[in-house]
């Protein structure tokens, strides 16, 4: 659970606490940076709504993401595609 005192908020010792329970090893200044990532409204707290859009728009970016790397992905193949047609032509004239 992260939020151990139940005030509906996370607390950056909560944070912290949830990041070692979880094995991710930080350096304090980029959890730092993490948690104000998240904490929008500089309260010193997470609250659920700043929790939602912070994880929004990490899967926002994760989307975009990979839907260009699906479009070079389909780039590549078109163009392996190209080559192989055009080394199969060759092949016919050189027969």
């Amino acid at each position: 659970m992260i939020d151990d005192n139940n005030n509906k908020k996370i607390e950056f010792e909560e944070f912290y606490k949830v990041l070692n329970d979880y094995k991710i090893e930080l350096p304090l200044v980029q959890v730092q940076k993490l948690f104000a990532y998240f904490d929008k409204d500089r309260s010193g707290t997470i609250d659920y709504d700043e929790l939602l859009v912070g994880i929004r728009v990490y899967i926002s970016i994760n989307e975009s993401l990979q839907y260009r790397v699906n479009l070079i992905l389909q780039e590549e193949l078109w163009l392996k595609r190209l080559l192989l047609n055009l080394i199969k032509m060759a092949m016919v004239k050189l027969n």
